[in-house]
């Protein structure tokens, strides 16, 4: 099979002609590109005139047949359908471990694969834009992914995929000097809390209403603190205040902070209006995703005390109780 594969993405700031190479995917400017992809006639029956505008004005990453072979996660798969889901995979899955170390908005939003000899076109999107929300965009050319960054990252993996048997040297003897990360086998997800969580994690900073995304992080951290049906709110509150908190002032901070996201949650599920202002809402989503990032770092950490409900129950008593 010889396949050419382009994925557009956003919230990347490149200059003209310039390509950068972001752990292994090459990104630059989209407009050069769709310029190639107007001028033929193939492409543009396929792709669409209004796509391959959208292209012009993101950026992309080109796979030609070569870069394909390359990437083990693809060995032996001949379905265009299939090599597209898994692209777009661990293409989207390495920008959620870039938001652990520090908040971006980048995002891989669309993928095309095209099956040079058959003729024949598959596209995805993730339908989400990743935003923060000052919808700021990150200047990946200052970014320092230094070898902190990529371990944090490989384990981020590891524990998402639930890999055992010491996963991060085996992972990273698998990424070349150019630190690679494509290069890593792709493994589906198990439905652990940690799966779960970055699911309802990318639902929340997909929304544009942000009182819907302050919601669903609220539903996120639901998700990995509940165990029970009784008193959650004061459960889940409590358990991030001591999981986060260094101290007693520290989890107070906390624990009014979940409130305060809670009390959103409440009024827009049940057909409220919270009586909040632009600004304080902006800053309380700010505040929350922050805090999601503090809680998933973290639980790379301890993830041992996340298995099971006993488990967690067993963790936060002696916790708070010690």
């Amino acid at each position: 099979m010889n396949c050419l594969a382009f994925v557009s993405i956003t919230g990347v700031k490149i200059d003209p002609r310039q390509q950068i190479d972001l752990a292994g995917i090459q990104i630059s400017r989209g407009d050069e590109f769709a310029q190639f992809l107007r001028n033929d006639k193939n492409y543009l029956e396929n792709i669409g005139r209004i796509h391959i505008d959208l292209i012009a004005r993101r950026n992309v990453a080109v796979f030609d047949q070569e870069r394909l072979n390359d990437l083990q996660f693809l060995n032996g798969v001949s379905d265009i359908r299939v090599i597209g889901i898994r692209l777009l995979a661990q293409i989207t899955e390495f920008f959620h471990g870039l938001w652990l170390d520090r908040d971006n908005n980048i995002n891989a939003e669309d993928i095309f694969v095209h099956d040079l000899d058959s003729n024949l076109f598959t596209y995805f999107s993730t339908k989400s834009q990743i935003l923060n929300c000052k919808v700021s965009t990150s200047d990946v050319s200052i970014l320092d992914f230094n070898e902190v960054v990529i371990v944090d990252y490989i384990k981020f993996r590891a524990v998402l995929h639930k890999n055992h048997g010491n996963p991060i040297k085996d992972w990273l003897n698998l990424i070349d000097e150019k630190k690679d990360l494509l290069k890593l086998p792709f493994s589906p997800y198990s439905k652990s809390r940690l799966y779960l969580a970055i699911k309802f994690l990318d639902l929340s900073r997909s929304q544009f209403d942000i009182f819907m995304r302050i919601s669903i992080l609220i539903v996120m951290f639901e998700c990995i603190f509940t165990t029970d049906n009784s008193e959650v709110s004061h459960k889940v509150s409590e358990r991030i205040a001591y999981f986060i908190g260094e101290n007693k002032t520290d989890r107070i901070r906390v624990f009014d902070l979940v409130k305060l996201g809670y009390d959103v949650r409440s009024k827009v599920f049940h057909g409220g209006t919270p009586k909040y202002g632009e600004d304080q809402v902006y800053s309380l989503s700010d505040r929350l995703d922050n805090l999601a990032r503090q809680i998933m770092r973290k639980l790379i950490i301890e993830q041992e005390n996340f298995k099971s409900q006993d488990s967690i129950t067993t963790y936060f008593k002696d916790l708070i109780f010690s």
